[in-house]
Formats: structure tokens, sequence, C-alpha cells
């Protein structure tokens, strides 16, 4: 289905939806949104010139702020019903946020056309998230649903000053809703028909004491699918007597999801406060390439690697319309293919994230700690060949997680000259596993095992970072900024291929079992930054700005292990990055 259909039943889904809120004695209308006492969340926005942003890290108006930002408010998310990255994305221009299927990354991101490609595992993205604070390279995160948010920021261009890993391309700032000085809330639900989409998701916030205050938000999602799979049954050459059955689902991509938020916020005074979110994730659907339409030409085609030909698909269309085929694998070579589902693409996704940012005010600076942890694990196993054809499966694990720290110092002096010093750490670790399939070999004679052979891959990785800038005050309406950030990444993998099919192996298509190889990585990067702002009225700016961005080199982690392929052949360079602006910003 195109992007047009699913942006009005996303509308649809808005405009049927319904929500309370519940409001203090006197009955006067509640801003969901609006700072408590003891929290710091973004206040809506009324204007262009009141929406604050911190693309430099620090509270700034969207009006003044030197930086090429696009900001989402909550009534704009809600009124689009963007409940995930994919659909912000089509919201914003040049931003490409796409969901991806396989052992990949799970995602591209791409800002003004810069982005990374979502077949490796072991590339991290060029356009970087950060919710909440928290800073996220892998793509994959894009798979969570998103709700209750109070703003989304996209910072186009590089921005390593002040977000450093891996934002070469870009930023996408995610900033979710906080606690309430008094008690409030709302239940909002909704259906959209094309797809047979239903969902409830509610908030609930106040103070527990005059310190502390709370928020609890939960989201339930259903749908059957916007996808009509029409896969029948279909056999290759190589393999006559064990045809694809067709279609395992009739409509895809078949998503449950639940999410759920929890936010304690702590200022026991004017000097001190501290904001702990805790959120996760828990999704289920029929496969990664579950909700994708092909677009071709004629029928559908794909190659039998085993018997050198072409299979056409007589069920397929190739035309995008809402209408695709997806065949499952023969039950009886799934039965001993490991993780397969008995040949029934899925997806089990569960996701982890919390934050905890801590401010100290002192009388002419601020010193901010945010800590973050973050840890998904993505299981799958679906048909690649994305036809009905069965020719390629794979059954694909991606475990992640990292811990991050970050220490920031702004100053705010009454003279002209100001500063900002920061640092920053990240200890990450990333497991793979891929059960592959190219065709119908035969159970290996050891085992019994039908699929093709399993790849495994381990990697870990260390970055440390600190940067500084100056800002100079050289007129009250003119401003020159300039810093560096300093970064130093560590990265190391093991990979090989743990199981090789006996039958497989003996045609050389990929490398031997057991034959592992370890490879370690690490780089040093300054990247600088310079801008400068003139304010010629209150409500324009103008400015200019030379930027620079790095992205950390490393080791791909390919889905297929070749002859002769090993960690040191797999390794990549660092990305650099530099690039200017010339631009107004005005009301």
């Amino acid at each position: 289905m195109g992007s047009n259909t699913r942006i009005l039943g996303a509308m649809l889904l808005a405009s049927t939806s319904l929500a309370w809120a519940a409001t203090s004695a006197d009955a006067q209308a509640v801003d969901t949104t609006k700072p408590a006492a003891p929290a710091a969340a973004p206040a809506a926005p009324t204007g262009a010139e009141d929406i604050i942003v911190t693309a430099r890290k620090r509270d700034e108006t969207l009006l003044q702020v030197p930086v090429a930002v696009s900001a989402m408010s909550a009534s704009d998310i809600t009124r689009y019903a963007a409940t995930d990255l994919t659909k912000i994305g089509q919201l914003v221009p040049q931003v490409i946020l796409a969901k991806t299927g396989g052992g990949g990354a799970g995602a591209s991101f791409a800002i003004r056309g810069i982005g990374s490609s979502a077949l490796d595992a072991g590339i991290d993205q060029t356009v970087s998230l950060n919710i909440d604070g928290v800073q996220i390279s892998r793509g994959r995160l894009i798979t969570s649903g998103f709700f209750d948010i109070a703003q989304v920021e996209v910072l186009k261009g590089p921005q390593a000053l002040f977000f450093g890993k891996n934002s070469p391309g870009g930023v996408i700032s995610v900033h979710t809703n906080g606690p309430t000085d008094h008690f409030t809330g709302y239940v909002r639900a909704g259906y959209e028909f094309k797809a047979n989409e239903r969902y409830v998701e509610g908030a609930v916030a106040g103070p527990i004491t005059d310190t502390l205050g709370f928020r609890i938000a939960l989201r339930g999602d259903a749908m059957a699918g916007y996808i009509k799979n029409v896969a029948g049954e279909l056999a290759v050459p190589s393999d006559p007597t064990h045809p694809s059955p067709g279609a395992a689902h009739s409509r895809d991509p078949g998503t449950h999801e639940f999410l759920g938020r929890g936010t304690l916020a702590w200022k026991p005074s004017s000097r001190f406060d501290a904001n702990l979110k805790i959120f996760g994730d828990k999704l289920k659907d029929h496969g990664e390439t579950g909700g994708n339409d092909l677009k071709c030409s004629g029928h559908p085609q794909t190659l039998d690697l085993l018997s050198g030909t072409f299979v056409t698909d007589p069920y397929g269309d190739c035309k995008i319309n809402g209408v695709r085929t997806l065949g499952a694998l023969n039950p009886e070579i799934a039965a001993n293919y490991p993780k397969s589902n008995g040949g029934v693409p899925y997806t089990q996704y569960h996701a982890f994230l919390t934050s905890l940012t801590m401010n100290y005010h002192l009388d002419k600076a601020t010193i901010t700690s945010v800590t973050g942890y973050w840890h998904y694990r993505n299981d799958s196993f679906d048909n690649f060949a994305n036809d009905s054809s069965p020719t390629v499966f794979g059954a694909n694990l991606d475990d992640s997680k990292a811990f991050t720290q970050e220490l920031r110092l702004n100053t705010s002096f009454e003279g002209p000259l100001n500063f900002a010093f920061g640092a920053y750490y990240e200890d990450s670790k990333r497991d793979t596993r891929g059960n592959g399939f190219i065709g119908d070999v035969g159970p290996d004679p050891r085992n019994g095992q039908t699929n093709n052979w399993q790849l495994l891959s381990f990697n870990k990785g260390k970055t440390y970072s600190a940067f500084g800038q100056a800002i100079y005050n050289i007129l009250p309406n003119l401003e020159l900024a300039g810093g560096v950030r300093w970064t130093r990444e560590v990265k190391h993998t093991t990979l090989g291929n743990s199981f090789v099919n006996e039958n497989i192996a003996a045609l050389g298509l990929v490398e031997a079992e057991g034959d592992f190889s370890s490879g370690k990585f690490s780089d040093t990067n300054w990247s600088p930054e310079a801008t400068l702002t003139w304010h010629p009225t209150r409500n324009t700016t103008l400015y200019a700005a030379y930027k620079t961005g790095y992205k950390s080199g490393g080791f791909s982690n390919p889905s297929i292990l070749s002859p002769g392929q090993n960690a040191d052949n797999l390794s990549f360079k660092p990305e650099h990055t530099r690039g200017g602006e010339i631009g107004p910003r005005d009301r």
C-alpha cells in the first residue's frame, strides 16, 4: 500500500480517537506536557518562536538556534498518528527512515541523501537516534512504536560536536512527556479500517510529594495488515518434491505490540533535579519482510541457485497495490531447521531503554549527567526471496546492548563569553546469529539439520569522547561559536560458521565450519565546528556554519560467509563528512 493511503488511514485513526483528561478542581483545561515542579518536560509550543529545541545541548528557541532543524510537537505527532519513526520520516522533508528485514541493521536512516546500508549488522547508522538524551546508533530500534511524545527534533547535517558518536548525517532527537504538577491523564483509542488496526493508549501523571512526580504511559496495538498475501504452492527445479505451501498468513504484517514507560522526576531543591525514565516494548508480527510490497516487471522471478535457473512466480503481479506473494517453507524441511517456526515467517522483538538525567544548577553554570542503558533482542524467520518460491530463507538473531554515560557543563555568564564542555563513554555489545538457506541440499548426515549453515558473530566496543565549545557575543545580536570533539573508538569482533551442512560444504559456496577469526579496530578523530549567527531583527536569524562529522570504522557482519572471508578482509574504514550551511530562519 502506498504511503499516501497509509497517511490517510493514519489521519482516520487519529480522528476516531477518544480522549479523556483528568483536570484539577477548578475544571480548567490541562496541558499534559506542562512541566511539573519536579520535572523538566518540554512545553507545548504556541508559535515558532516558542518552540524550545536542544540542538546545542542547551535550551534555545527554534527561531534562534543556528542549526538546520525541523521540530514536530506533540499535537503534530497526534494529528498524523505518527506512532513510529517511519511515519515521522514521511512528514519531514529530506528524511527517509525505513524499516528493513533480514539479518542486517534492521533499518536505513537517511537525511539529505546521506545514510548507511541496512544489509549489514556490523554497520552502525550514519544518522543516529537520541531518545531522552541517550545516544543510539543501531537502526533496529526503529521497530519500537513511539507514543506519549512531547517533541521530535530532526537535526540535518553533521552533528559531531554535541551528539558525537555516529551522527555525520544528522540526528533524530526524541523527547517523551514527563510528570505534571497536578494530576492529569488521557485515554485514546482508534481504529483504522484498511489494515484492521486498533489501538488503546493512555497516561496518568501527577505529584507524589511536593518534590517527587510520576508519569505512567501504556499502549497496546494490534493490526491484521494492509498487505494481502496471495502466495500459492510453488516448487523449484532443484527440489520438485518440497514445494512452498503458499502463504502462511492471508494478511501481513500482522502486528501485535505492547509498550510501556514509567517516569519519576525528583526536584528536592532549586539547585538539583533528576529524571528517570524506563521504557519496555514487546512486539510480534508475520516476519520482517511481511509489510513490503514488491515492484518488478511481469511476474516475480528468483534464481534457483542450485539448478542455475530462474523460477517465475505465477501468483505475483509486480505492482505496488497492497497485494504480494510471500511463501512459507515446506514443513518437512522446516521440521529440522533451527528457529524456523515450522516454516512460518515471524518476528519476536523485545526492547528495553532507561535514562537517568540529573542537573545541578550553579549560579552561573549547569552540570548535567545523562546515564543510559538499552537492550533489544530481535529473533526472526523469513522468506527473503520475497515471492512464493522456496529459495532463500533465514532465521536471524540480533541481540544488542549498550551502557552510555555523558557529562556536560554549560555556563551562563552575563558577559559576552560562555562555554560548553562535555565527556562521553559507551560500552556496547552485539551478538548475531544467522541460520541460512539458499536451497534444499538435504539433511546433514551428522545431525539431520536442513539449514545450509549457521553464522555467528560476537562484537564489542568502547567509545571515549570529549568536546568543548566557546560562544562569543561580538555584538548583542551577533554571535560567533566554535568548538571541537575528540573521539577514540575500539572495536573487537569474532565471527565464523559454527555449522555447515555437509551437502553444501561440498559445493564450496560458504566458508568451512569452525573457521572463526578475530579482529581489532581502533581509531581517533577530531571533529571541529564553527558558526556565525546574526539576528538583524527580533524574529529573524541568519547564520553560516562549518560542520564536520565522523563515524568509526569496524567489521562487516554478513549474512553469508563466503570462502576466504575473515575478520581481516571484512574490516572497513571510518566515515568523515564536512559541510557548510548559509541560511535564514524566520517566523
